[in-house]
């Protein structure tokens, strides 16, 4: 027999878990604080038993709980285990977010020349030109060479300052530099 919403509703807090009677492992656990919907499911990675949290009632409702334990479901015929994808997937998500994009990179590197420069309005152009046409507020990419071999000087010129022997750098390095700070191809390769 299924779990209808009244018998959900009619949960206290010292009851016992109620299966789903639907999706298979699916149960509706009561709380001092509500009710949360629990799937129990045992691991096809590591063999133990777990129990894999999907919400508090009535905020997930009874269909939601339903489709997450399908979909959760589905992941365990596939072999893998449903807590051990989330947490995958929530690390990608942190790391993607965190991300060292070309405009941060360009403003820490500003942001450690500026105290060496004696000019403030050299500092000021500096990063005026980046937010003009490296990074525009549109993120479409500048095109004109003048700009991308600008942005390579620029680059190369910190790549010097930050040698110990002072050495410039080829071309090619300070190419694959800043593309791999984010620089798309087409703003570093005139250098």
């Amino acid at each position: 027999m299924a779990l209808t919403d009244r018998q959900a509703k009619g949960l206290q807090p010292g009851d016992k878990p109620v299966f789903d009677g639907k999706v298979m492992g699916l149960m509706l656990t009561p709380g001092k604080t509500g009710s949360k919907w629990t799937l129990r499911f045992t691991s096809p990675v590591t063999g133990k038993r777990r129990d894999a949290g999907l919400g508090v009632y009535p905020e997930v409702s009874m269909l939601d709980a339903r489709n997450k334990a399908l979909a959760m479901r589905n992941e365990l015929d596939a072999g893998k285990d449903p807590i051990e994808e989330r947490d995958r997937e929530q690390q990608i998500a942190s790391v993607a977010g965190s991300a060292l994009t070309f405009e941060k990179a360009a403003r820490k590197v500003y942001g450690d020349l500026k105290p060496g420069w004696r000019n403030e309005k050299h500092a000021a152009q500096w990063i005026s030109t980046l937010e003009t046409y490296v990074f525009p507020k549109d993120r479409q990419q500048a095109t004109r060479r003048g700009h991308a071999r600008r942005l390579c000087g620029r680059i190369a010129a910190y790549l010097v300052r930050e040698s110990r022997d002072s050495q410039p750098y080829p071309p090619a390095y300070v190419r694959r530099y800043a593309m791999g700070l984010g620089a798309r191809p087409c703003l570093v390769e005139p250098c």
